[in-house]
């Protein structure tokens, strides 16, 4: 399945237990959604919260896709 080819490296870094985030980034040439996991070190989700938040300034995020 193409869904798990893309959300495979995810699956990884969540068993893992880090923290991670992921902020929207729009859509891609198809109109599917797309994003990017921010992952950072064990008790540092202060940091990656703020991250997160100024890489959603650059960003159009969230979109709804069109049917």
């Amino acid at each position: 399945m193409p869904y798990f080819k893309y959300t495979s490296p995810a699956f990884i870094i969540n068993a893992t237990g880090h923290p991670s985030i992921t902020v929207p980034m729009g859509l891609n040439k198809e109109g599917v959604p797309i994003g990017v996991q921010i992952v950072s070190a064990y008790y540092n989700e202060d940091e990656l919260l703020h991250f997160a938040k100024l890489i959603s300034k650059f960003t159009p995020g969230f979109i709804k896709p069109s049917k």
